[in-house]
């Protein structure tokens, strides 16, 4: 890292002068900052310095919301993977960098007009890099994906610079802070994807959302009859796909209006660690499992052996 000024990642970050008068032995600085927001931002962030070989991200700042950003046992986890999640972005999944990555630049997106339950949307960006694509048809049983599409709602920090969360559900590369995300193959096949990075796929984490749906799946109305990974009622408990743990039936803009159940760490069938969270009732271990019930049409879900 080559030495910085004092605004080389913006005039609203003192830069520490420690990287002011020399260089630095590392491939990647990341600053981090908190700010006071008035919103529910939990954190945002983006690269700021970049090599003049081949335009890698070489510095970039995470920004927290000092005022949603508490630490406790419960949102330990969560935090965690909005760190790693803002640190993908600095890493170059913003869609301002795709034209330059060296793996083919704009050859490895195009743009389009969608539309959804939710409406028709322009200037959409969906991802043509091959080893993403093939990834997945692979994880959605459908031969015919010749482009992943990407976030089509939001501003700009979350439009285009996401997965959608419709199709990907609780990976941790949509534009949602919740419980329950998973680094999966399909953050770390963009990563690889761009040309910067060699990426060990070992390290992915399981996602069961919308695996092995087919192609119907990415072009539904959401139909919970058909779909696992769809669900009715909004709040209401529900079980994960791989009823390993309780799900949450979230919806919001970035799920085009879609209810999609997000698994519940803390609602975990399994880890013993949240036993508190169960009610007495039910049974927390290896060998459980999520099951649900439905009583004068209220949904619920409970975890028994």
């Amino acid at each position: 890292l080559p030495p910085l000024t004092s605004n080389s990642c913006g005039t609203d970050f003192t830069m520490p002068e420690t990287y002011l008068n020399s260089s630095t032995e590392a491939d990647l600085v990341i600053f981090v900052k908190a700010l006071a927001m008035t919103d529910s931002t939990v954190a945002y962030a983006s690269p700021c310095v970049f090599s003049s070989i081949n335009t890698r991200p070489l510095a970039g700042v995470i920004t927290i919301n000092s005022n949603t950003f508490k630490i406790s046992y419960k949102k330990s986890i969560d935090y965690m993977y909005a760190f790693v999640h803002e640190m993908t972005h600095v890493l170059g999944f913003v869609n301002e960098l795709f034209d330059y990555f060296p793996n083919g630049g704009s050859k490895l997106y195009t743009t389009k007009t969608k539309t959804t339950v939710a409406g028709t949307f322009t200037s959409v960006y969906s991802l043509l890099m091959p080893e993403l694509i093939n990834h997945a048809r692979t994880f959605f049983d459908c031969s015919t994906i010749e482009s992943f599409d990407l976030e089509n709602q939001g501003e700009d920090g979350s439009k285009n610079s996401h997965f959608e969360v419709s199709f990907v559900g609780n990976e941790m590369m949509n534009s949602m802070a919740f419980d329950g995300i998973r680094l999966s193959k399909f953050t770390l096949t963009f990563l690889n994807s761009t040309g910067w990075y060699n990426i060990d796929m070992s390290v992915a984490e399981v996602l069961t959302f919308g695996k092995g749906e087919g192609c119907a799946f990415m072009n539904s109305s959401c139909d919970a009859s058909k779909f696992k990974d769809f669900c009715t009622v909004k709040n209401a408990l529900y079980c994960s796909s791989d009823r390993l743990s309780k799900a949450l039936c979230i919806s919001t803009q970035f799920s085009d209006s879609c209810h999609i159940k997000i698994p519940e760490n803390i609602l975990s069938c399994s880890n013993s660690q949240f036993a508190e969270y169960l009610t007495t009732t039910e049974f927390i271990g290896v060998t459980s499992r999520c099951y649900e019930t439905s009583s004068s049409g209220k949904v619920s879900a409970m975890c028994y052996e």
